[in-house]
């Protein structure tokens, strides 16, 4: 795999995020959203998302890299864990865990 592995991969998890950035986990007794939290919560999922898609360019990142950019936000999207396998299998095989 190469480094066109890593930004393959890392474009799937991120396109799924920003897919799901309307979504904000939260405890099921709060109250909804405003529309105002809702467009803060998708800028910076957003924003969260083009740090993560810069990482595939850099030839020095590491999975660690991006695991501290998906935890940035404690109600960052869900994800599938074929995703983030996907992101974790291209690293390593990158040799950049």
């Amino acid at each position: 795999m190469t480094d066109a592995t890593i930004e393959t991969a890392i474009k799937a998890f991120t396109d799924h995020a920003r897919a799901h950035s309307e979504f904000i986990a939260s405890d099921i007794s709060a109250p909804l959203p405003t529309g105002r939290e809702l467009a803060t919560h998708r800028s910076d999922v957003e924003a969260i998302c083009k740090e993560i898609d810069a990482l595939a360019h850099d030839p020095n990142s590491r999975f660690s890299d991006f695991e501290t950019l998906r935890h940035k936000r404690a109600d960052f999207p869900a994800t599938p864990p074929a995703l983030l396998d996907d992101v974790a299998c291209a690293f390593k095989a990158a040799s950049r865990l």
